[in-house]
């Protein structure tokens, strides 16, 4: 049985929230559905707009920016900034010049081979 939340008085599934709230531009349903199971209220998950860059601000050599900041001020594309801090650097190294080191040597099927 689907989980039922309370809305406007009346127990409803997800789906019967976001049918009858007539706002499917906003967010998707799998967006909305994702952000109730992820503890969001119910207004926020319908009228939050998805933003794909975060706003998180980060310290980059005793400035706090955001992603775009970065961008604008270091000229590097926000994607790569996102994946440097995948990486695990931090973000005064992310916004660095020289390119991330390689695990190793790539072949021909594009897998890597160990450099021991």
């Amino acid at each position: 049985m689907a989980k039922r939340h309370d809305y406007k008085g009346r127990l409803m599934t997800r789906r019967e929230i976001y049918a009858e709230d007539g706002r499917p531009s906003v967010v998707s349903f799998n967006r909305f559905r994702r952000r109730l199971i992820d503890g969001w209220s119910i207004r926020d998950a319908l009228t939050k707009p998805y933003r794909w860059f975060s706003a998180t601000k980060y310290e980059v050599n005793g400035e706090w920016m955001t992603l775009k900041d970065m961008n604008k001020k270091y000229d590097k594309p926000v994607k790569t900034l996102v994946s440097r801090l995948k990486w695990g650097l931090s973000p005064s190294e992310a916004v660095m010049n020289e390119p991330l080191p390689r695990g190793g040597k790539r072949i021909g099927s594009g897998r890597k081979k160990r450099m021991d």
